[in-house]
């Protein structure tokens, strides 16, 4: 418990719910033990609606979670039950070889965002929160500065 900082688990639950480049469709706890149903209770009142409906804590029943995601059955390896499916070292090895098989976008981790070409009133955009400092959510960008022989 010495661990849990409430002020520190709001502002991840703010990030986790309103910046992160992607959106949760369903949180799957699975085989959770009942201190962390007791912690997430307490956590789950800083998380919006939506999120609240789209999260279940499951014990060792995964029924709810197959009735709840459809195709869930088939992604899990064998070891949750069904002979027919994959083993997880078949479907890391799937994994490795569709990840081998994408491009390489590391050049596009040294694009950089000039802020200081940014009107100010499109600064900022993320919502005003008035127990975060105003820079928490870091920067965003729509300007980017290219090289001619980068385009």
């Amino acid at each position: 418990m010495r661990m849990f900082d409430p002020k520190l688990s709001k502002i991840a639950t703010k990030y986790f719910q309103e910046c992160l480049p992607f959106r949760i469709k369903k949180l799957l706890y699975y085989n959770a033990p009942k201190v962390f149903e007791t912690l997430f209770n307490l956590y789950s009142e800083w998380l919006n609606e939506k999120i609240k409906s789209r999260t279940l804590v499951l014990g060792s029943d995964l029924s709810p979670a197959f009735d709840s995601v459809p195709g869930l059955k088939e992604l899990l390896p064998d070891s949750f039950g069904d002979d027919n499916r994959l083993s997880f070292e078949e479907i890391c090895d799937k994994q490795a070889n569709v990840m081998k098989s994408l491009p390489d976008v590391g050049a596009t981790f040294a694009i950089a965002v000039d802020e200081s070409k940014r009107p100010k009133e499109c600064r900022n955009q993320f919502g005003v929160y008035k127990d975060l400092p105003s820079d928490i959510m870091g920067k965003s960008g729509t300007y980017v500065k290219l090289n001619q022989d980068e385009i």
